[in-house]
């Protein structure tokens, strides 16, 4: 019984011992970044993006920060009300959606400095006062 036990135990401490280069992400800085050491991958830990309800970034505006990948639904203050919207520059780019969670039509590939008028630009023109939830990434 003893011998079994300690090979459980021996066989746990290994395996709980083996390193996995996937797990080994460390903050190299206060710069905001992460890195993975065996890829040499810099990810933002947060990007931003900046919104205000009406043209040429006039306010009431919103700097909002998430982590890259998220999906995220605006206030119900300007939800639907924004006409200018800008990724900060660390962050790749930003797909808008016209509703909550991610869903409906959708505007990708925002990138620094954004749009400062969604009814003049022929792409953004439909997501006007529209856009509900976006990803930055």
């Amino acid at each position: 019984m003893r011998t079994t036990t300690f090979a459980l135990v021996g066989l746990a401490m290994s395996i709980s011992a083996f390193p996995f280069p996937w797990t080994s992400l460390r903050r190299t800085s206060d710069s905001g970044f992460i890195a993975a050491d065996e890829l040499n991958i810099l990810a933002p830990v947060r990007v931003g993006i900046y919104i205000c309800q009406n043209a040429d970034w006039v306010g009431p505006c919103e700097h909002l920060l998430n982590g890259p990948g998220m999906c995220i639904n605006l206030s119900d203050q300007l939800a639907g009300e924004v006409s200018s919207v800008g990724p900060d520059p660390e962050a790749s780019g930003c797909t808008l959606f016209e509703e909550n969670n991610c869903k409906g039509d959708q505007m990708a590939g925002l990138k620094t400095p954004g749009e400062s008028n969604l009814g003049l630009s022929p792409q953004a023109g439909r997501f006007n006062d529209v856009f509900r939830s976006y990803i930055c990434y």
